[in-house]
């Protein structure tokens, strides 16, 4: 029962669901990479790691992305979405 409420209040949203494409050429060759933004001041021990997502459009170039430490897949907003 707990459950069933639940999914009345919070729907996630699974990407693998989704043929992502591009908002400019139309394509559906995106890739996506997750990248260290502070890389030195981690090595120096001076902060905690802080990550920016990207995904591209291996064909134009498009590109997007993610706000640094955002975890969600909000920044792929602007991409066109396809229910497979």
């Amino acid at each position: 029962m707990l459950n069933w409420i639940k999914n009345l209040f919070k729907k996630e949203i699974d990407l693998e669901d989704y043929i992502l494409r591009c908002p400019v050429c139309n394509s559906d060759k995106i890739g996506y990479y997750t990248g260290l933004v502070n890389y030195i001041q981690v090595m120096q021990g001076k902060e905690e790691p802080e990550y920016k997502q990207t995904a591209k459009c291996m064909d134009c170039g498009y590109s997007v992305e993610s706000e640094v430490g955002d975890k969600s897949i909000g920044y792929l907003k602007s991409f066109i979405w396809e229910k497979k």
